[in-house]
């Protein structure tokens, strides 16, 4: 009644061991070269996405000369959250155009708040632009503002709060 090596390793061979073997055998010639190449897309295309993301992060610690600048620091993350929220809740068409309309109203919600921050950043100032202190605080109650209006829309809408939350948190 105690384990045996049939038990754990599946029993008769020719039953267990060698389908699964056969099987993996048949999917590795299956996919074979066109895997790896997927593999190297996906590698190559990671590295690029990766090297994206860090020249905006190095773009936004160079324009506030400040090491410790992110995409919250203008209200960018805040308003694409908020277009987010309004195109979930406003059960906006599955695709426009074979678009995702979500990602699209996600990307105008960041236009519009780094727009706000802008000009709330260069109002009350004769110069042409403003300190980059003035638009780092501007950004911060440009992106208190937004976040606000985005909990509010999520506690009136609550069946779409699930939705919502997969989106933001991805």
């Amino acid at each position: 009644t105690g384990l045996r090596r049939e038990h754990v390793m599946g029993g008769d061979e020719s039953r267990h061991g060698s389908g699964v073997r056969l099987r993996f055998h048949a999917f590795r010639r299956r996919c074979g070269r066109r895997g790896r190449v997927r593999r190297r897309v996906c590698i190559v295309l990671g590295g690029i996405v990766g090297a994206t993301l860090a020249t905006a992060g190095a773009s936004y610690q160079g324009a506030f000369q400040n090491p410790l600048a992110d995409p919250y620091l203008l209200g960018v993350a805040s308003g694409a959250g908020l277009g987010a929220t309004l195109a979930i809740v406003g059960a906006a068409a599955p695709t426009v155009l074979g678009v995702d309309p979500v990602p699209l109203a996600a990307f105008a919600g960041a236009l519009v708040a780094v727009g706000g921050t802008y000009i709330l950043g260069r109002s009350g100032t004769r110069a042409a632009v403003g300190s980059a202190t003035r638009l780092i605080l501007a950004g911060v109650a440009v992106s208190a503002f937004l976040t606000a209006i985005e909990t509010f829309v999520q506690q009136r809408e609550t069946p779409t709060l699930q939705a919502v939350f997969s989106w933001i948190l991805g």
